[in-house]
């Protein structure tokens, strides 16, 4: 199979590697994608880094397969970006959670003209209820998507009339074109509500990491299934929901502790608009959570008791197990973002082992 395309990973968990996509994977991988996107004439807006897949393959390959027009744009800027929805009549909007928070948050925003939107896509991370019901408010149709660079395409898709628990809680269902597995630490397909790892088959899987052959080998299954590092669940209803990476996994008293389920239970507080948490060693418990915040921006309308430490930790308390609630919390302006939006944990993670913490409750 013949080689197209070289990316970087994007090393949020340590250094990036070079996975080696193909010309079948591509196509295949874009020709699923319009399957389920229902789009006939897509027009959309590409700000991602020309070096990551979001550009090339879930941008780029999927709007050309379709027959749509693209939008350059050099750089992630929501003022542009709110401009070319309405100049340029954009009808599909994409992009990481980051994105979409950001051009919510715009002044902009409220004077846009939003009518020409058919269609919102996000894929990265979950996104909070409330924003997803200002989203619903903008657009007919909404989907979550998961995708990896190595699978060159995005291989889950939640449903076409997804409601509020699918949209925030899971990342679909896998494509039936992309045969999907979890598995447990023994080896084992998971049952419903078993915690495993997600595993994808198919020939439109990277085809190596460049110079890096142990690293090729140690990806797939000896029966040729892709390791994710993703650990997730099956549903009842067949979705699929993320408990977190692995490597971002940390272990507080002997117990895992998640960080993804902290984090959208603190972006479900009313006044949070973003959270960020990940583990820091701790001489009694080995580790601890630390939790950064980015606040609301209308959150002084709420109240200003709303974010105070007892508040926050009563919130956690109240529905997480006590070794899961954050040791400390922490107000931010903002994250530190890869170059395609997500957050960074690697830096995040030097931050809160070195105490480099503002207003820090």
């Amino acid at each position: 199979m013949d080689p197209a395309l070289l990316v970087y990973t994007s090393g949020s968990t340590g250094q990036p590697k070079g996975a080696l996509l193909s010309h079948y994977g591509l196509c295949f991988g874009s020709t699923v994608q319009n399957q389920h996107f229902l789009v006939t004439q897509p027009r959309i807006i590409c700000s991602f880094p020309i070096n990551h897949a979001a550009c090339v393959a879930d941008s780029c390959c999927v709007n050309l397969v379709a027959g749509g027009t693209l939008v350059f744009h050099e750089r992630f800027d929501p003022a542009l970006v709110l401009q070319t929805i309405s100049r340029e009549r954009i009808n599909v909007l994409g992009g990481v959670p980051t994105m979409l928070l950001m051009l919510l948050e715009h002044p902009a925003f409220e004077s846009t003209d939003f009518s020409s939107i058919e269609f919102i896509i996000w894929g990265g991370a979950a996104l909070p209820v409330p924003v997803i019901k200002r989203l619903q408010a903008l657009a007919p149709r909404l989907m979550n998507i998961y995708g990896m660079t190595e699978t060159a395409a995005n291989t889950t898709y939640s449903s076409p009339d997804a409601d509020l628990t699918e949209l925030s809680e899971t990342i679909g269902r896998p494509s039936p074109q992309m045969p999907c597995r979890i598995i447990n630490t023994q080896g084992e397909p998971c049952a419903v509500g078993e915690h495993g790892e997600l595993q994808f088959k198919g020939e439109y899987l990277l085809l190596e990491y460049l110079n890096r052959p142990e690293a090729t080998r140690d990806v797939y299954t000896e029966d040729g299934w892709l390791h994710t590092g993703d650990l997730g669940y099956w549903r009842e209803n067949g979705t699929i929901s993320l408990v977190g990476r692995m490597s971002d996994m940390f272990k507080s008293g002997g117990y895992n502790v998640y960080p993804r389920e902290i984090e959208q239970l603190l972006e479900s507080h009313p006044a949070v608009d973003m959270a960020a948490v990940v583990g820091v060693p701790d001489p009694r418990y080995q580790e601890v959570g630390v939790a950064y915040i980015i606040p609301r921006s209308d959150s002084d309308d709420k109240g200003s008791e709303a974010l105070t430490v007892d508040a926050l930790r009563s919130f956690c308390k109240d529905k997480l197990a006590n070794y899961k609630v954050p040791k400390t919390f922490t107000l931010v302006d903002e994250l530190p973002l890869l170059p395609v939006g997500k957050v960074d944990k690697v830096t995040l993670k030097q931050r809160a082992s070195k105490g480099q913490t503002e207003k820090t409750y």
